[in-house]
């Protein structure tokens, strides 16, 4: 009998000569990919509790998005509950380059194989 298999692909590329950064989620994944971009840095974690583990991310509501999560018991598309941390899209990228995000959502599907599900 087969296991349930839980997948959780996101992936993660840094181009040193290039300077530009690029960030991937799988389009069936379950964990979302939540981000939050300065001026000076860019956080991204599968838990929006991690991203406020820094001390520079300041944690405030957003009201507007507190109807919304009352309506739905979540809140749709990339926003969130707290300003400033948004979350990739599945089937999503983006590139960040000179402190400047660029996300599209095309579809993409990672997948990764390990021997247990040959």
């Amino acid at each position: 009998m087969r296991g349930k298999t839980q997948r959780h692909v996101r992936f993660c590329h840094l181009d040193n000569r290039n300077k530009t950064l690029f960030i991937a989620r799988d389009r069936v994944g379950i964990k979302p990919l939540y981000y939050w971009l300065s001026d000076r840095s860019l956080i991204f974690a599968s838990e929006i509790k991690a991203l406020l583990a820094d001390p520079e991310v300041e944690p405030e509501l957003v009201p507007e998005m507190i109807d919304r999560f009352l309506t739905f018991y979540y809140v749709p598309g990339e926003e969130t509950l707290l300003r400033n941390i948004f979350k990739l899209a599945p089937g999503s990228y983006m590139i960040v380059r000179d402190g400047k995000l660029r996300s599209s959502s095309i579809g993409i599907s990672l997948f990764l194989h390990s021997r247990a599900s040959w």
